[in-house]
């Protein structure tokens, strides 16, 4: 377990503010009451290759109990892209221009998780299972294993949604979460796991022609592969409270049925690995072709699945659909060597597409699923009990709390480096500063009420 500091230097001025009336809407806790329980295992499955049982594996974003007091907080999990294949592959690839991606470690995942936990989320990083035949000389051998990653996958995603419903009741409840308000998302091929996850459920839907071999036998045996809700954890629900699908595709709108969770999906217009309205996914002739963003958000609304989404403020025949327009692959993505399919794909580039990602989705998910965004949840603190003096400050900084002890104090510099930390538990505290380099700090004070962070100038 650790706590993330990524400090933006600006989001942390001044105390802590009692923000309930902005939960969800706005962020409501700062990077360092973020706390991040990494390699937590969900699950074990079998592996395509080698044929063995492997871990699955999450990472959990949450505020800390101390800033947060909400007791049933809304799940959002991620999945990552990469065409579920392994990141070494996918940077071996010359199309990806030598990137290194395809875990629940890639750029966007995390920081979407971070976003969603600093409005009141639970944000989940979750990995599945990997691996189909991609370098076969036979489209009919790759579609067959492509679409067998694709089912593994789904089989994943709903055990770790069974998972969270089971920690609530059996489990302790150890990340405060309410099981009836769990979104699956994911970026691309993790996009193809949610929206199957969410709609790949009955015997007809494997019987759909795009999962029919060249002679015409279904592609998915699940007598084989195990049924559609496969997995650990049974006699909890499988289903998804919502969806949330980034450069997605499903296999055939036919799988789509009234009992399917609303979907929220964002597609880049020039997207040249899953084009939004015709996908097609194989290199070699001829390719075989699913329902992109443009067309399966059609369906989702003629069916009425998104009435609620509608009800949220969407509008249109493809209400709860944004594109991005001039966009392709990944927008919202950055990596370690860059260009990425898209010149420029870059960090600050792609936060901006988060930035609409991320608040265009919370408004629609606080509609659907419901969330009170008045919680009283969100600790704060009394700014005139605090007393911080000199600052700035030339070797002691006094700090003292009136009505309350000091638990811990930490100094940080502007990029997140802890250089200084205390756990005094009095009221009052004198910090010897002559050692430290000149220039801009961080204060984190933390007491049982809640943590405090203000600015300091060290001269």
């Amino acid at each position: 377990m650790k706590k993330i500091y990524l400090f933006i230097f600006l989001l942390t001025s001044g105390i802590n503010l009692n923000a309930q009336q902005n939960r969800f809407k706005q962020e409501v806790f700062t990077n360092n009451q973020i706390i991040v329980d990494s390699n937590i295992v969900y699950g074990s499955a079998l592996n395509f290759f080698p044929a063995v049982m492997v871990p699955l594996r999450m990472d959990v974003y949450h505020a800390d109990t101390l800033a947060d007091t909400l007791k049933n907080r809304p799940v959002i999990i991620i999945f990552h892209s990469g065409s579920f294949l392994p990141p070494n592959i996918n940077a071996g690839a010359p199309s990806n221009g030598g990137a290194y991606f395809g875990s629940r470690r890639d750029s966007a995942v995390v920081e979407m998780c971070i976003r969603f936990a600093r409005r009141g989320w639970v944000a989940i990083a979750a990995t599945h299972r990997l691996g189909w035949i991609a370098n076969s000389p036979s489209s009919n051998t790759q579609k067959i294993t492509f679409m067998r990653a694709v089912y593994r996958a789904t089989q994943d995603s709903r055990t770790l949604i069974r998972y969270m419903r089971r920690s609530v009741d059996s489990m302790g409840n150890k990340f405060k979460v309410d099981g009836n308000k769990i979104v699956v998302g994911g970026t691309s091929s993790g996009a193809y796991v949610v929206l199957h996850a969410n709609s790949l459920d009955a015997p007809s839907d494997i019987t759909v022609p795009i999962l029919l071999d060249s002679i015409g036998n279904v592609i998915i045996d699940t007598t084989v592969m195990g049924g559609f809700y496969a997995g650990m954890y049974q006699g909890y629900s499988s289903r998804p409270n919502m969806v949330l699908s980034l450069g997605g595709a499903l296999a055939d709108t036919a799988m789509l049925s009234s009992a399917d969770a609303p979907v929220v999906a964002f597609h880049g217009v020039l997207d040249p690995v899953t084009p939004m309205d015709k996908v097609g996914i194989i290199i070699n002739p001829p390719p075989f072709r699913l329902h992109g963003s443009g067309i399966f958000m059609l369906a989702v609304n003629n069916r009425g699945i998104n009435a609620k989404v509608k009800a949220a403020g969407g509008s249109g025949a493809r209400a709860g659909f944004y594109a991005f327009a001039g966009a392709g692959f990944e927008p919202y993505g950055w990596y370690n060597k860059p260009p990425l399919f898209a010149p420029g794909n870059l960090r600050p580039r792609a936060m901006l597409y988060i930035d609409t990602i991320v608040n265009m989705f919370t408004n629609y998910a606080i509609g659907v699923l419901d969330l009170e965004t008045n919680e009283l949840s969100v600790k704060s603190i009394v700014s005139s009990g605090l007393n911080v003096y000199p600052n700035p400050v030339n070797g002691q900084l006094h700090i003292s709390m009136s009505g309350d002890k000091l638990l811990k104090i930490s100094i940080l510099d502007v990029t997140g480096k802890l250089v200084y930390t205390e756990s005094p538990d009095r009221d009052a505290v004198v910090v010897q500063t002559s050692g430290f380099v000149v220039g801009p700090y961080i204060l984190v004070i933390e007491t049982d009420q809640g943590t405090i962070s203000r600015k300091l100038l060290l001269e």
